[in-house]
C-alpha cells in the first residue's frame, strides 16, 4: 500500500471525505455506513442500528497515491467500537475481524464487519459507540475514526 503520510478522519458531521493530495505518497480516508440505518443522508457518518439486528457495518476506505494505485484490500482489517466518544483506542481495546468487499478499487475500497447478536460483537441498547477501523500494513498500521453507531 505504500507509506501513509496524511489521514483524513471522517467523524460526526464532517461528511464524506473528499480526495486527498499527498504528492507521491498514499493518502487514506474512511467513512462508515449501514445498509438501511443511516441517520440523515449519505453525507452523515452516524448509524442507527436496532439491538436485535445482525448486519454489516460498511466502511469505505479511500486509499490513493499519485497513480491512484493505493490498495489496502490485501491487508487485514479490524473494527473497534468504543463507548467513550472522546477516547482513542488503547492497547486494551478489543478489535473485531472485518473483511473486504471484493468489488473495490481502484481508489475506493469497502471494509465490513458483521455486528449484532449473530455477528462478531453484540451492542447494548441505548448506547452510542465510536467506530474505529485498523488496517494492518507494514511498516504502518493506520487506525482511523470512521463515525458513530447508536444502538436502539
Amino acid at each position: 500500500m505504500g507509506p501513509v503520510v496524511c489521514v483524513l478522519v471522517a467523524g460526526l458531521g464532517s461528511g464524506r471525505p473528499s480526495g486527498l493530495t499527498c504528492s507521491g505518497q498514499t493518502a487514506i480516508s474512511v467513512v462508515c455506513w449501514g445498509l438501511k440505518h443511516i441517520i440523515g443522508d449519505e453525507m452523515n457518518t452516524t448509524l442507527k442500528l436496532p439491538a436485535l439486528s445482525t448486519e454489516y457495518v460498511y466502511c469505505q476506505v479511500q486509499a490513493t497515491d499519485v497513480a491512484n494505485t493505493g490498495n489496502p484490500s490485501g491487508n487485514p482489517v479490524q473494527f473497534a467500537f468504543i463507548t467513550d466518544l472522546q477516547a482513542s483506542p488503547t492497547e486494551a481495546t478489543e478489535w473485531y475481524s472485518g473483511s473486504w468487499v471484493e468489488d473495490g478499487g481502484p481508489v475506493l475500497w469497502t471494509a465490513r464487519c458483521l455486528v449484532g447478536p449473530s455477528g462478531v460483537v453484540t451492542f447494548e441498547p441505548g448506547t452510542t459507540y465510536v467506530i474505529w477501523v485498523q488496517i494492518a500494513d507494514s511498516p504502518e498500521t493506520p487506525i482511523l475514526r470512521a463515525g458513530t453507531l447508536t444502538v436502539v
